[in-house]
């Protein structure tokens, strides 16, 4: 587990794998602690990384909070976008119908209520 904080924004890395990522990144101001940066989402895992027809996104919420999901293409176009509450503990949910979209890179974000991002990866439409 690392912990850095760059121009305000505190970035956890969890740790990751082909398949999976587990990560958190979030603006931040003040004193970097754990203990802050955990009260948002404690972690993020996507799979697969490289999708086909399907995104399966799993989120560890430390309290209820309502997030906003997007996927995002290499050019910035928003491709989908959706609501999504979290209960605190896991949380799973699959973003489905992918298969029209064109192959490339993506990039799935989740953004808390006050729009701020919260996470973001890079995730490839094979």
């Amino acid at each position: 587990m690392e912990s850095t904080l760059d121009n305000h924004t505190a970035t956890l890395q969890i740790g990751s794998d082909q398949d999976s990522f587990e990560y958190l990144k979030t603006p931040y101001t003040g004193n970097l602690k754990l203990e802050n940066i955990l009260e948002i989402i404690t972690h993020v895992s996507i799979h697969p990384t490289q999708f086909h027809t399907q995104l399966n996104v799993e989120a560890e919420a430390h309290l209820n909070q309502h997030v906003i999901v997007r996927l995002v293409n290499d050019h910035g176009k928003l491709t989908r976008m959706f609501g999504w509450y979290l209960l605190k503990g896991i949380n799973v949910t699959s973003i489905t119908q992918l298969n029209n979209l064109d192959k490339g890179q993506y990039n799935l974000q989740i953004l808390n209520k006050e729009g701020e991002l919260i996470f973001t990866q890079a995730v490839f439409k094979a």
